[in-house]
């Protein structure tokens, strides 16, 4: 029973991993050391921050091409992050 819960997990991982993308980034996630990882996460965490507050500060401007600009850079950068904390979930064991 345990293997079958054990592959059918992975093959879940691998439908969504193949249809992400940072599919890319995601596989190599898998492949850092614990002080790389920690690293990359206070990374992707500060570039969340900041551009969440260019977001803010794109919208109070008004200018539409500025918060469309600010729009898709705050979502690759959720998307990174929603990456790391997955893969941070997993070395952690706590789906």
């Amino acid at each position: 029973m345990k293997y079958i819960l054990l592959a059918l997990t992975l093959a879940l991982a691998l439908g969504f991993a193949g249809c992400s993308r940072f599919e890319v980034y995601e596989r190599n996630l898998v492949y850092m050391t614990a002080p790389v990882f920690a690293a990359e996460k206070a990374r992707v965490a500060d570039q969340l921050a900041l551009c969440q507050r260019e977001l803010v500060q794109a919208e109070a401007s008004g200018d539409a091409a500025r918060i469309k600009k600010a729009k898709a850079a705050f979502a690759d950068a959720q998307g990174q992050y929603k990456a790391v904390e997955w893969e941070s979930r997993s070395r952690e064991r706590s789906w």
